[in-house]
This record gives structure tokens, sequence and C-alpha cells, in this order.
């Protein structure tokens, strides 16, 4: 895995050597979208069509507070070189170093 890395930042390096960093700039993904249909439920729900509505609820607000938090975590640096432009995504998760 080391040699990987190491070939990896060999090729990086004549960008990384002669280039000014231009800025950094935030940018977003899209994150792909699961539905589970057994938490649907018919006008006529039970009881337990009530939970399951409460809990595709509760995971939605979930996952929208994932996708606010993943707005914040990530950016980009943008780097000008000779050779062109290198632009390396960087993720900021939560406790990362």
């Amino acid at each position: 895995m080391l040699a990987l890395l190491d070939m990896e930042l060999e090729l990086l390096e004549p960008l990384l050597a002669t280039g000014n960093v231009s800025g950094q700039t935030p940018f977003t993904v899209q994150t792909p979208h699961v539905r589970n249909s057994k938490s649907l439920s018919s006008p006529n729900a039970t009881a337990k069509g009530a939970k399951a509505r409460e809990a595709a609820l509760n995971n939605r607000e979930i996952e929208l507070r994932k996708q606010e938090q993943l707005k914040r975590d990530l950016e980009a640096a943008v780097i000008r070189t000779d050779f062109g432009m290198l632009v390396l995504p960087v993720w900021y998760g939560d406790e990362s170093q």
C-alpha cells in the first residue's frame, strides 16, 4: 500500500513543486437517495403504520442533517501549475486530523 502511495505522490510531485495555490473552494456531492418502500403505508394505517411513518420521518431528518454536515466538510484546493490546473478535493470528517 505504501508503494502505491509513493507512486501516486511521484505523479503529483511536478505539479505540487511548481504550482501556486490559487485558492480553496467549497464543493458538493450528490449522495444517492435510498427509499424504503416498506416504511410507506396506506391512508388506513394502523398503529404499526404510524410507527413506520415516524421512523421514516426520523430517518429523513438524519439524512438531511448528514447532507448539511457534508456541505461544511468538503473543500477543494486549486493549484495552478505550468502543466495545468490541479484540484485536490478534501473531506474534513468529524474528529479528523
